[in-house]
């Protein structure tokens, strides 16, 4: 008597192209939501760049900071045989009266700290010395600015000097060339990209006369 063996099911060919759709629809949903991710970056990063200006925050502490910004780049790490120089503090007896030559020698987050203090108009400008476009913008700022020298306060923002990593963060920086300008009541605005000659000059005479 024969005995019956199990038999092991076979594929069936409408069983391997169910097989072949649930992996295909899958794929397509992983794909998707990975565009999906790189799109919500390149919107973020697309919001500061343009032809307008956009709100923008610097926050504020309520002193200069004078200790090196906490990173997780090695890169950052001070060296501890190079102590950073001392500072003034908008809150010391003799900060009101800081000449315009000692300001200039103070670093550009403390420039920003201690004119924001100051109520100062601060036209920020944060660019490199390489890409093409900070390069444009530097010589349309060389051209505009000095007829607002004394009225508005320039910040030259060097974004690879590794002593403005602190700035870039609290600037949300995501681009450059940037420009922010900052009235008296401590209000900015942004603007990514090269601002037109007659733009800038418009923007600095606003902040000169803001009151």
């Amino acid at each position: 008597m024969t005995k019956n063996r199990a038999r092991k099911p076979k594929l069936t060919f409408q069983s391997a192209i169910l097989i072949g759709v649930v992996l295909t629809v899958a794929v397509i949903l992983i794909l998707k939501a990975q565009r999906s991710s790189i799109d919500a970056a390149v919107r973020l990063l697309s919001t500061t760049t343009g032809s307008g200006t956009t709100a923008v925050q610097v926050s504020s502490p309520t002193r200069v900071a004078t200790s090196t910004p906490t990173t997780s780049t090695p890169a950052d790490t001070p060296d501890p045989a190079k102590p950073d120089p001392p500072t003034a503090r908008p809150d010391d007896p003799t900060a009101a009266g800081l000449a315009a030559a000692d300001l200039a020698a103070l670093p550009p987050e403390a420039q920003v700290d201690w004119l924001l203090a100051e109520k100062r108009p601060i036209f920020a400008f944060f660019h490199s010395n390489t890409c093409r476009q900070c390069t444009d913008m530097t010589r349309i700022v060389d051209q505009v600015y000095p007829d607002f020298n004394g009225r508005v306060y320039l910040v030259d923002v060097n974004v690879y000097d590794k002593g403005n990593q602190n700035l870039l963060r609290r600037a949300n920086l995501r681009a450059i060339p940037t420009l922010i300008f900052i009235d008296r009541n401590g209000e900015a605005k942004g603007y990514t990209g090269v601002m037109p000659a007659d733009a800038l000059r418009e923007q600095l005479e606003s902040l000169a006369g803001g009151q």
